[in-house]
């Protein structure tokens, strides 16, 4: 058992440094990450806790794995996020769509316009930053309602994502 846990915490250790982050880098978020949920939900059912030990969980790895390309393509996380959740992941609806349609005029408007948009910004980085402020704002609209940051952008960049490619796909295959 021992020989296992080793080995694998070489290989943690090796994508961890190779994108950067050192095993006790990691070893600290997780554990900052269950502090910070036993201290707030202590008091609280079992349930809460264990659904809003998830939707952290969620919301690391995804911001985790943005930080990682951004790193990887000396971008920032901004710029990332953004091109992720605003070009790639439509685009990649559009090109499902035209798969059901039987025609590529969504996706070949969608990626025109990005590449206009993408061309006609003056400082790309800039533009990133305030669209990425923007996008912080709606999804801080829902506490209002008692969500949070994290809780909305699990529903609304992961969740919802992810029921549109499956009535998507789900359409693309039984059609």
């Amino acid at each position: 058992m021992a020989i296992k846990n080793n080995i694998f915490k070489d290989k943690i250790g090796n994508i961890a440094e190779e994108y950067g982050f050192s095993l006790a880098e990691l070893k600290y978020m997780k554990d900052s990450m269950l502090n910070i949920m036993k201290a707030r939900y202590s008091t609280k059912s079992p349930i809460l806790f264990y659904c809003s030990l998830m939707v952290s969980s969620v919301f690391i790895i995804v911001a985790g794995f943005l930080q990682v390309i951004a790193r990887l393509t000396r971008t920032t996380y901004n710029q990332v996020n953004i091109i992720v959740y605003y070009a790639v992941i439509p685009l990649t609806w559009f090109w499902i769509l035209d798969s059901i349609f039987g025609f590529h005029y969504m996706k070949i408007i969608y990626g025109v316009f990005c590449v206009v948009v993408f061309f006609s910004v003056k400082d790309f980085r800039r533009f990133c930053d305030r669209m990425f402020e923007k996008s912080v704002d709606f999804l801080n609209y829902f506490n209002r309602w008692g969500s949070n940051y994290w809780l909305s952008s699990v529903v609304i960049c992961v969740v919802v994502p992810l029921i549109i490619y499956a009535a998507l796909i789900l359409i693309l295959f039984y059609k």
